[in-house]
């Protein structure tokens, strides 16, 4: 008779409590009207609580609620987080609340704050509109059209002012419009104002132009008049968008630690916009965005190539700003990019200028993102022969086996043509770090002239890594001494053989000499031994 028992240990995580990370300043406000609370934090600046991850889950007790009010959010971040805010349809008048307690919960941390001060908000214009932040489905932007410059606030719901002449009655006084970029500051003062599709509306005359240097934010301020007082609501974002319908069917963009490659295929749209180019005199403004998802701060990475609308690749590169504070601090910025991907939008903005003014604005996102695996190449001529030295990224995963690639080694002129110098398939190694061409004289010179040059590396006809050669160096030939000197050279060889040539005869013509007195002398002692 067997008898068998089943043992089952359960173990329930708690998270693990970190204290200290509010303090008691943290105030909690109470909205009648619509049934809200907004808890606005405090912080310690505890070390420790940046660690809580993103996704939270938050439970706010109050003293007048019987029921505990929780939300979720997926954004939270102790470093920027300022506000969390409650829905409780249920909940009675908040009239009476003198305590509120708050328990923050994530994946294996925790954290607790009780507010020092509650106030009650009977009628509040307070977080009125969203910024854009990336989780949220209604977001602020700046709309750049080609004949006006409009805000798009999305209302939060969360103060008085939620719908535009529909429940909530208000006199608009003047709406004003703030644009900023790295080179400028603008004002805008309209009377525009609809409700469109959800959205206040405000449009304003147009300028593109600011979209010369990196857009940095956008502010709309409404001046109201409601129930016989003035009151201002504020909207903010950091994001905008063109009205132009997106030109390529497909693109796909190559990250490196210095540059964004762009390679496009043209649609139907794209094609027309291509025409419209041809013949006209114009220059090109064109940017990469890096939105960082979570702050909704971004970087920018210039080109100073000329956009024409074609297929061709297109390069964004941290060497194109102004200066060398500027190039390392994007070098820097792609690095962090290339670390947390993940949190990072990323579109391009590439416009036409015609006698100064910006006429057409491009504005679109990669469908198809890779990171290089190639950190960098530097290059190495010796008379005919040229050497690559690649050095991999920490990332690498296409060249980590061994594999066929076909390879373009190319360079590129002054006017922007390029020539593809050498095309090979060949066997790498796994992080192979030699890689050697042998080319004729005038390809070298070619190298030589060109501005920069790079490699292109396929895998099963598919472009897979294109990098730029950092530096190339030179070992100096025999044949680039100049003429002049050569000749020289041989005139003075053939002088110290001349002088050699004459030693030798004049010591040879001496032997000779001596030789001949030698003779005499033996010949005089023969004949005296004869007559003796």
């Amino acid at each position: 008779l067997f008898i068998s028992f089943q043992y089952t240990n359960s173990y329930i995580t708690q998270p693990v409590e970190v204290a200290n990370c509010y303090d008691t300043e943290t105030t909690v406000y109470l909205y009648n009207q619509n049934k809200q609370l907004r808890i606005q934090f405090s912080p310690t600046f505890n070390a420790r609580c940046s660690e809580i991850p993103h996704g939270i889950k938050a439970t706010l007790q109050i003293d007048t609620e019987t029921d505990k009010i929780i939300t979720y959010k997926q954004d939270y971040s102790y470093e920027t987080t300022e506000n969390i805010w409650f829905e409780c349809p249920a909940c009675g008048p908040f009239t009476g609340a003198e305590s509120a307690h708050l328990v923050i919960e994530s994946d294996g941390l925790s954290t607790q704050v009780t507010a020092g001060m509650i106030y009650l908000e009977e009628q509040s214009n307070l977080d009125c509109f969203h910024d854009y932040i990336y989780n949220d489905v209604d977001r602020s932007i700046v709309e750049f059209h080609p004949d006006k410059t409009c805000f798009r606030a999305a209302p939060t719901e969360r103060c008085a002012a939620t719908v535009y002449n529909a429940g909530f009655a208000f006199t608009l006084i003047k709406s004003i419009l703030f644009l900023k970029s790295a080179a400028e500051f603008k004002i805008y003062q309209g009377t525009d104002l609809t409700f469109d599709n959800g959205y206040f509306l405000s449009c304003f005359s147009n300028d593109l132009n600011l979209l010369k240097s990196q857009f940095i934010s956008g502010k709309l301020v409404l001046q109201i008049e409601s129930s016989g007082e003035r009151q201002q609501l504020e909207a903010q974002t950091n994001r905008f968008s063109t009205a132009n319908q997106k030109g390529f069917s497909h693109v796909q963009c190559t990250l490196t630690d210095g540059q964004l490659q762009e390679n496009v295929i043209l649609n139907a749209q794209g094609e027309i916009y291509k025409q419209s180019l041809l013949g006209l005199s114009y220059t090109s403004v064109n940017q990469v965005y890096f939105y960082q998802k979570i702050t909704d701060t971004a970087f920018t990475i210039p080109s100073t190539e000329k956009f024409d609308h074609s297929e061709k690749s297109t390069y964004f590169s941290c060497d194109s700003h102004e200066n060398h504070t500027l190039v390392d601090q994007c070098k820097q910025n792609i690095s962090m990019v290339k670390q947390d991907f993940e949190n990072y939008e990323v579109f391009i903005l590439q416009s036409t200028v015609v006698n100064g003014v910006i006429q057409q604005v491009f504005s679109y996102s990669c469908d198809e993102f890779t990171l290089s695996n190639i950190a960098q190449i530097t290059g190495q001529i010796s008379n005919t022969n040229v050497s690559f030295y690649i050095t991999y990224d920490a990332q690498n995963t296409l060249f980590i086996k061994a594999n066929h690639f076909k390879i373009d080694f190319v360079v590129y002129n002054a006017d922007s043509t390029f020539v593809v110098l050498h095309s090979e398939t060949k066997r790498l190694k796994a992080r192979e770090e030699h890689y050697s061409l042998e080319l004729t004289t005038t390809q070298i010179q070619q190298i030589t002239d060109s501005t920069k040059q790079s490699l292109i590396f396929y895998h099963d006809d598919i472009k897979i890594e294109e990098c730029y050669i950092l530096t190339f160096g030179q070992t100096k030939k025999v044949t680039d001494i100049p003429f002049q000197v050569q000749v020289l050279s041989f005139c003075m060889a053939g002088m110290v053989l001349c002088s050699g040539l004459q030693i030798l005869v004049q010591f040879m013509l001496g032997q000779k000499k001596k030789n001949q007195v030698s003779s005499a002398k033996l010949k005089l002692l023969k004949d005296d031994e004869e007559n003796m």
